[in-house]
């Protein structure tokens, strides 16, 4: 998807990733995030320098409105240090 583009290049985030993939006509629809809080593993416990803390994994996936997927993001933090606050867009969910 990206050759030949200028997601293949320096920068290609500027002015955002999204724009740069609505350049190449794909038009984002919604997203999902999964999150995940696990015990870490010995890699991310040498690379994020926090032994035996737990981390949170978020994979948030995005959909284009022809119902394809178009990003990915997978981050992985260390659970204490951070506070994630989740929001709920106006008009789109009940409860």
């Amino acid at each position: 998807m990206a050759e030949g583009t200028r997601l293949a290049e320096d920068g290609f985030v500027l002015p955002s990733l999204q724009a740069a993939i609505e350049e190449l006509g794909h038009r984002f629809s919604r997203a999902t995030e999964t999150l995940v809080a696990r015990p870490l593993t010995l890699y991310e416990a040498d690379l994020l320098e926090v032994p035996g803390e737990w981390v949170v994994q978020i994979l948030r996936v995005s959909v284009s409105t022809d119902d394809v997927p178009i990003h990915a993001l997978e981050t992985v933090c260390a659970a204490s240090r951070h506070v994630f606050t989740i929001g709920q867009v106006a008009g789109s969910d009940q409860f």
